[in-house]
């Protein structure tokens, strides 16, 4: 019999987040995530494995965040990230740059400054994976940034999340939640009429 790819045996014993983060993270960072991952138990927001140490929340279909132990299938010890989604349109880096700048301005827009602000803090770069290398230029909030990750363009990303950072990111996804709600509702009410 093959012994199975990490990958495979984790999607075939589907362990849990703590688990994973036992593996991968210090001591000091698996307390630090703790009050999170209370605040996601709490909260009833859906939470299960998507890939290789990578857990995910969906809304009404939707991905709302991510995290990424151990930089996913790279195994890479003493590191985390949380993804949280501002989007749903997967093939943005297909279209052209214009939308992509509207769709974000619109939404940074809405958020408030200090959202807003925390969002650019935060934005992916490039890193290369192919798909958009060597990542693109977009003009947010009247600055233009160079070499952003076009595959990851509506994410923010917060890597090794202190608790600060947590506190926003809870803004974040709960801002995203309402956001699906609410164009649930509308496509709702259109097919009403």
């Amino acid at each position: 019999m093959q012994d199975l790819s990490y990958n495979k045996r984790q999607q075939k014993e589907r362990p849990s987040i703590r688990q994973i983060a036992a593996q991968f993270l210090r001591t000091e960072q698996q307390t630090q995530m703790e009050p999170f991952l209370q605040y996601i138990e709490e909260n009833k927001l859906p939470f299960s494995l998507a890939r290789c140490n990578t857990f995910e929340s969906r809304y009404k279909s939707k991905c709302v965040f991510r995290v990424e132990i151990a930089l996913g299938q790279a195994c890479i010890k003493d590191i985390y990230s949380v993804k949280v989604f501002t989007a749903d349109d997967r093939n943005h880096f297909k279209n052209p740059k214009e939308p992509i700048e509207e769709k974000l301005n619109h939404y940074l827009n809405h958020a408030g400054d200090e959202m807003a602000d925390y969002y650019v803090q935060h934005m992916s770069y490039c890193r290369g994976c192919g798909k958009c290398r060597p990542g693109v230029s977009l003009t947010i909030r009247e600055k233009t940034y160079a070499g952003l990750c076009a595959c990851d363009m509506y994410v923010m990303r917060v890597t090794n999340p202190s608790e600060n950072d947590y506190e926003m990111i809870k803004k974040f996804i709960s801002a995203r939640r309402r956001w699906i709600a609410e164009e649930a509702s509308a496509k709702k009410a259109a097919v009403a009429r």
